[in-house]
């Protein structure tokens, strides 16, 4: 009879964790979604400290590699 028992208290404990998986992967989404704008602001903020030589390097850097990620020629295999 305790085996039948801790089958289903087996059952209950596996449902739970992938309930608290989805919830904290529905939070986490949703607090890195909400930090977007600070982390661009802050990027651009950054960059706008940079001398004016490194300035030019670092944004054609970034355009560059997100264009290759666009596009899917990065040479990640």
């Amino acid at each position: 009879m305790d085996s039948i028992i801790n089958f289903f208290q087996w059952i209950a404990d596996l449902i739970q964790t992938i309930i608290d998986f989805f919830v904290n992967l529905i939070t986490s989404l949703i607090e890195f979604i909400s930090m977007l704008p600070a982390i661009v602001t802050f990027t651009f903020g950054s960059i706008s400290y940079l001398p004016e030589v490194v300035f030019i390097f670092a944004t054609v850097s970034i355009t560059v590699a997100i264009t290759l990620l666009i596009l899917g020629r990065s040479n990640n295999g």
